[in-house]
């Protein structure tokens, strides 16, 4: 999964992958509260937004049916919006 000027969507809409629950759940947090919307619309098109959102839950799905295909079991993720 690629997407270009990947860098600074992070920086002005920060998330972060901290790991696997005791389940083996991938684990990600959206910092709502360090969101820059003004420049994130700014600086890039909806089209842009809505491609990266995308490709990062192409991404955690990809993860879960790779650690499903493991073990048989099903798997799922825990996402915490992060409003501080």
């Amino acid at each position: 999964l690629e997407f270009p000027r990947l860098r600074l969507m992070r920086k002005l809409a920060p998330m972060q992958r901290i790991g696997l629950d005791y389940h083996g759940c991938p684990i990600i947090v959206h910092y709502l509260g360090m969101m820059k919307p003004r420049q994130l619309i700014d600086a890039f098109s909806a089209e842009e937004i809505r491609r990266f959102n995308m490709l990062a839950t192409e991404r955690t799905y990809v993860q879960l049916q790779t650690l499903s295909a493991t073990d048989r079991t099903l798997r799922r993720s825990v996402l915490i919006l992060d409003m501080g």
